[in-house]
């Protein structure tokens, strides 16, 4: 047998693909347009998205605690019904002392308002420095609570002493009565605090429902201010995200900035 002839006019040699058709020099390859500072954007327009969502959310609580929680002037903080055979109920102690006074004028005055659900004849609520409310009630059979949404633990004293009815006592920063309701408003102050709540008698047998309310007189204002500021970092979220987005899927092969 004789070896295959070559055909130069159609440009096949022997036993190999036709001539001019094998795989060429390849072309530099395409630059990628995700350059470093393009997704080092999109990271911190992430960041900023997220911290705008958490002031909107916060500036949005703080609007509707101040209108739809707010009533006579006072923001609601709860409301819980308690009861002692003694003769007082008292607050486990109040302490407010030193960084804490910055939120004074945040919280502005608070309303603690306790209407009887028992027996006639009266209801007393006051606020004294916790020392002089501590010899007020020493040998009183009285209640502490340690709770102010009326889940927390209640602590009952032993006593048989008999106290000054409670409106004649001076130990009081702040102090009300009602022949049903007693509404105190405390402007609070540096110190240790016990709120004590009683039969304006000072009878035992102590059953009431108690809500308390603060002022909160800047609520409007920082909830505008969350809200303002929620909202500018959600515009440079979506510009850090935008901008290099458009420009990662604009950029053409050749583009300059994306070999950067």
């Amino acid at each position: 047998m004789t070896a295959p002839e070559t055909c130069p006019s159609l440009g096949i040699a022997p036993g190999g693909p036709p001539a001019g058709h094998g795989p060429g020099p390849e072309g530099p390859p395409r630059a990628s347009v995700w350059t470093t500072g393009r997704i080092v954007s999109v990271v911190i327009g992430a960041v900023l998205a997220l911290c705008s969502l958490g002031l909107l959310g916060v500036g949005g609580v703080a609007v509707w605690a101040d209108t739809a929680q707010r009533s006579g002037g006072y923001v609601d903080l709860g409301t819980a019904s308690y009861a002692t055979a003694g003769r007082a109920l008292a607050s486990d102690t109040i302490r407010v002392h030193g960084g804490w006074g910055w939120l004074r004028p945040l919280i502005g005055q608070i309303r603690i308002r306790a209407t009887a659900t028992g027996q006639a004849g009266g209801v007393f609520a006051g606020v004294a420095p916790a020392s002089a409310a501590s010899r007020y009630l020493s040998g009183v059979a009285y209640t502490t609570v340690t709770g102010y949404n009326g889940q927390g633990q209640q602590v009952s004293h032993p006593g048989s002493g008999v106290p000054r009815p409670p409106g004649s006592t001076p130990i009081w920063a702040a102090q009300a009565s009602g022949s049903r309701t007693a509404a105190m408003v405390w402007t609070v102050g540096n110190g240790d605090w016990t709120v004590i709540v009683m039969n304006a008698d000072g009878s035992p047998g102590v059953s009431v429902r108690a809500d308390v309310g603060a002022s909160l007189p800047a609520l409007g204002w920082l909830a505008t201010e969350f809200l303002a500021g929620g909202t500018v970092l959600a515009l440079m979220a979506l510009a850090c995200i935008i901008i290099p987005v458009r420009m990662a899927t604009a950029a053409p092969a050749d583009d300059p900035a994306a070999r950067s």
